[in-house]
């Protein structure tokens, strides 16, 4: 049997096949491996998946929990996974060269801590003790700066590989565990089981926990992906946290691997808010001067020896922009780029005392650190700066704006920066509804 179709139909069929086709091709397959088991701790990278956050970016994310023998910094440098979760050691690894950029944190203080059998309360006690510890987490900067803190010999401490339960507390066979406070005190709890907290962040420095990472290879092939991926990530903790109940409900439903219940996910959201700390921090933001400090406290404990170069750090890793070889050509053979500038254009460039300062000399100060050229600036008025560029005696000029008529002797940037132009009335005007209400 025949039908007989239309090529105006036949043209709809097609046109749909190819939009599919074409949406489906949009979506680059992306891997994010955890530092730990799923549970609340990466409430917002679920929702960023389930909520289409990062299909939106036009990404296909896969999240990895993590398990035995995973080497996450391994995996992510040499590009098997494409981001990772990691502690405050990542900064450690950054120091140290590793081919690394941390993009973005979210815990703000590290919810490490050992729990101890009742009769012990200060970290001086556990000398002796038989602590239930993983040997990344013994070496751990939190607590080796607390022990330092109290000097005890860390080889005093007797310690035994983790079993992934809290059994062999519950039955004192071990004196003290390294657990996380936003999980293992819900047991504790629920147990009626006497213990109490020893918490490094008491001691010292509080440190970052649950940092986004990737390989600075990525970052340098496709740094508008790692944007795009920080970004909706950021969207995920944001409604994550404003919404804890309901993501709580899709752990239990996809991926609730550790068999938790509603009530240990809703304890841990609880938690987590106060690790994240959303009210004093942006989400997902780097401290710069925060992540020096703990630099220097992996320098004063002895893990680490800084090189004086946080180029592995998102904000401040910028300059490795993988120039081509023919731009790093170009910055070789010119040096320098004069530039049109005003010497009264606040809050842009304006005269402070003997110097010239504003937003256009903060940026063009970043340029230079990032791609090597040195700006000269050539001030004068703007009609005067605008005949220079179209003359080509000057290289750039600053401050532009895009209109066609500059089209055939400029090329333009994206904004750096947006001035709202707008009409204010007084607040006795009465019933302003548009411009025409100003007549007369």
């Amino acid at each position: 049997m025949f039908f007989k179709i239309s090529a105006k139909t036949l043209l709809f069929i097609l046109t749909l096949i190819i939009i599919e086709s074409l949406c489906f091709a949009e979506e680059q397959a992306i891997s994010l491996r955890l530092q730990w088991k799923h549970q609340f701790e990466f409430a917002g990278f679920y929702a960023a998946k389930e909520k289409g956050y990062y299909s939106d970016a036009g990404m296909d994310v896969d999240i990895l929990e993590y398990h035995n023998g995973v080497n996450i910094i391994s995996e992510v440098t040499s590009g098997d996974v494409d981001f990772g979760i990691w502690g405050s050691g990542i900064i450690e690894l950054g120091m140290e060269g590793e081919p690394l950029v941390l993009l973005a944190n979210y815990f703000k203080r590290s919810p490490l801590a050992l729990v101890t059998q009742p009769d012990i309360r200060l970290p001086s006690e556990l000398a002796g003790k038989t602590v239930m510890i993983s040997d990344v987490d013994f070496k751990n900067a939190n607590y080796t700066q607390m022990f330092r803190t109290f000097k005890i010999d860390m080889d005093s401490i007797n310690t035994v590989p983790l079993t992934f339960t809290m059994d062999d507390f519950f039955s004192g066979k071990v004196d003290a565990v390294s657990i996380f406070l936003t999980n293992e005190p819900f047991l504790l709890q629920k147990e009626g089981v006497p213990y109490n907290i020893i918490d490094p962040n008491n001691y010292g420095l509080e440190l970052y926990d649950v940092n986004l990472f990737t390989s600075r290879k990525l970052m340098e092939t496709d740094p508008s992906l790692v944007e795009a991926f920080i970004d909706a990530s950021n969207r995920g903790w944001e409604y994550a946290l404003e919404n804890p109940e309901e993501i709580v409900d899709l752990i239990l439903n996809k991926y609730n691997t550790q068999n938790k219940s509603r009530e240990h996910l809703l304890f841990e959201a609880r938690q987590t808010l106060r690790m994240v700390q959303p009210r004093a921090h942006p989400l997902g933001s780097l401290d710069l001067d925060h992540i020096k400090r703990i630099a220097n406290l992996f320098t004063e404990v002895g893990l680490s020896e800084p090189d004086g170069s946080y180029s592995f750090v998102y904000s401040e890793g910028l300059p490795e922009i993988g120039l081509t070889a023919q731009e790093k050509e170009f910055v070789k053979s010119h040096g320098n780029v004069s530039i049109a500038m005003m010497p009264d254009f606040t809050p842009f460039s304006f005269a402070e005392g003997s110097d010239v300062i504003g937003f256009e000399h903060d940026l063009l100060a970043l340029l230079r650190g990032r791609t090597g050229l040195d700006f000269i600036p050539r001030y004068g008025i703007w009609s005067e700066g605008l005949n220079a560029f179209q003359r080509r005696e000057v290289d750039m000029i600053a401050s532009i704006s895009y209109k066609e008529e500059r089209l055939p002797f400029t090329l333009f940037t994206d904004p750096y920066y947006e001035i709202p132009i707008m009409i204010y009335v007084r607040d006795d005007f009465g019933d302003y509804r548009s411009l025409q209400s100003l007549a007369g």
